[in-house]
């Protein structure tokens, strides 16, 4: 998950970034713009996000579409542009369920509070904490019982404490100061601390030759649809655009499609099915701002709610 500071997410597979010796442009930043985060997760997870303002959004991950690394897309919103409730803070990616909202603010106050609702992506933020004028907040995050929190202040203060010694709040209840900080100093960074787990990362080497092949072919493909000499621009839009459809005709046929069987349909109208998956993604970008299809291994999913808006 990348996140950008007014608001918007994208979600690529880590699969993409396998090799990246010469770097990438992943996502599109707009004026007054800038990166914000960058989290793991997976379909099972809970994405919380925190604003400045101390306002809150829960939502499931399965709510922003896989893109592809190559599309540089803007991203989706994550909160409502009506809500004034200023830029974001942070974003949380999470079991989420048996947690706690930990939210620390540049004062020194620090809040416990229960898990908000899961509602859908961009429904107006929740109220979690009261700020006193020139309060922000500075971290806000989900933590289990058995978790740490590490606090570090402007002047070079530490401070550790366990979650289970803090007192569950109610949201919006009168500040209750945690650390006492000397004059002029405030709260400029914390982190999680968790029991740390060793983990081994296989790859294989086969599924990378394979994935490589893949990406030649779907070159070799785009290239002869897009490129080929003595054609007018908008009749290769119009050829792509209606190929587009045809499949998208296919998909909206049902909400979950078996890899294999999308691969061998494809196959029969000569196309690659990662390249047409990544030039619809772009396609429903341009029209409804948000991906259609997400793959995740063997299957991929169809947002049918864009089948009126896209065909």
């Amino acid at each position: 998950l990348i996140t950008t500071n007014n608001g918007r997410c994208t979600r690529h597979k880590l699969s993409d970034y396998i090799s990246l010796n010469n770097g990438r442009k992943i996502i599109t930043l707009d004026k007054e713009c800038n990166l914000l985060s960058v989290n793991l997760a997976n379909r099972s997870n809970i994405i919380t996000s925190y604003t400045f303002e101390g306002y809150a959004n829960a939502f499931e991950v399965a709510q922003i579409g896989t893109t592809f690394a190559t599309s540089a897309c803007l991203g989706v919103s994550v909160m409502l542009r009506t809500d004034k409730v200023g830029e974001l803070k942070s974003l949380d990616s999470s079991p989420f369920f048996g947690m706690s909202h930990i939210l620390v603010t540049k004062f020194g106050y620090i809040y416990r509070i229960e898990p908000i609702r899961v509602r859908n992506r961009c429904s107006p933020s929740i109220r979690m904490i009261k700020l006193k004028d020139g309060d922000s907040l500075i971290f806000g995050q989900m933590f289990n019982d058995n978790e740490d929190i590490l606090i570090v202040t402007l002047k070079g203060y530490t401070f550790r404490t366990n979650i289970c010694k803090l007192a569950i709040q109610a949201r919006c209840k009168r500040n209750i100061k945690c650390i006492n900080l000397s004059e002029n100093d405030e709260v400029v960074a914390c982190c999680k601390i968790s029991e740390y787990k060793d983990f081994v990362i296989d790859i294989n080497s086969e599924k990378i030759k394979a994935y490589q092949q893949e990406t030649n072919e779907s070159q070799s493909l785009l290239s002869t649809i897009f490129n080929e000499e003595n054609i007018e621009e908008d009749v290769i839009n119009n050829e792509s655009e209606n190929i587009i459809k045809d499949i998208l005709s296919l998909l909206f046929a049902k909400e979950q499609w078996d890899k294999k069987e999308l691969e061998t349909r494809c196959k029969d109208k000569g196309l690659i099915l990662g390249a047409i998956l990544e030039e619809i993604n772009d396609y429903s970008y341009s029209k409804v701002d948000d991906a259609v299809v997400e793959e995740d291994g063997d299957c991929i999913y169809v947002t049918l709610d864009y089948k009126n808006e896209l065909l």
